[in-house]
């Protein structure tokens, strides 16, 4: 009786042990940061030395959070390797704090994210789905 107790105990840490590394890399919703470079001065209306954007997406939308709404923004994705723009989007000042992009419609490849406005400059970061 003690051996089949032992042989049950070590068939079900072996199933655990097995299903576990495939849990842990199951697809989740991790968000991945765009690291965004570029020329931004909203100096015509505040004084800035950073730019105010954070940009983050995961496999269904992107996410762009702007710390000090200062102006309307142009928002473009482009596939990198076409070139062609795949989406673009006017965002007002007000609306600019908070801003998401479904992505859903979008193939894989690597992509380029641009945030820009006449006077106060652009910056950009690429990504990958």
């Amino acid at each position: 009786m003690k051996l089949c107790r032992n042989r049950w105990q070590f068939l079900v840490i072996t199933a655990i042990m097995c299903l576990l590394p495939s849990i842990s890399n199951s697809k989740t919703d991790e968000k991945k940061g765009i690291y965004l470079q570029g020329n931004w001065d909203v100096t015509h209306v505040e004084r800035q030395l950073f730019s105010p954007f954070t940009a983050y997406y995961d496999e269904s939308i992107l996410t762009i959070r702007n710390e000090k709404p200062a102006c309307d923004l142009t928002i473009t994705l482009t596939d990198v390797q076409t070139g062609s723009p795949v989406y673009t989007m006017e965002v007002s000042q007000e609306n600019s704090a908070f801003i998401t992009i479904p992505l859903d419609g979008l193939g894989r490849g690597e992509y380029c994210l641009t945030i820009s406005h006449p006077e106060a400059g652009y910056v950009y970061g690429t990504f990958n789905l």
